[in-house]
């Protein structure tokens, strides 16, 4: 089953549910309690309405730059997280691929700041 997550505007990005949960989790267990409204604006169509997918389109540029930030950051430390130690270690290249793509793709987004704003 495919997964999305809306960045903007036309730009969609999918992968497949297992990738996706790694991407989207490890990124969600990086953020701050004082950061929870973010949270629940990126993850609410996909804990709240059951729904297939997450939306970027509609974030402010705060809250844009600190999902790519974690998302980046769990990328980083995935191979040695409890996620990352997968069995068949000949799949890791693919997760990490499709990651690095959805990382090329927030890049795009007008409101991509690098990480500077988010430290």
């Amino acid at each position: 089953m495919s997964m999305d997550i809306w960045i903007g505007g036309e730009k969609w990005w999918s992968t497949t549910s297992g990738i996706f949960e790694c991407i989207v989790e490890e990124a969600r267990a990086l953020f701050k309690d004082s950061e929870r409204e973010c949270v629940k604006n990126i993850y609410e169509s996909l804990d709240d309405h059951y729904q297939q997918h997450i939306l970027l389109g509609n974030l402010d540029g705060k809250c844009f730059n600190l999902f790519y930030s974690y998302c980046k950051k769990a990328m980083d430390e995935f191979p040695n997280s409890e996620r990352g130690k997968i069995p068949d270690k000949e799949y890791l290249p693919v997760i990490l691929g499709n990651w690095a793509n959805l990382l090329t793709d927030l890049r795009k987004d007008p409101r991509y700041r690098g990480q500077q704003e988010t430290e």
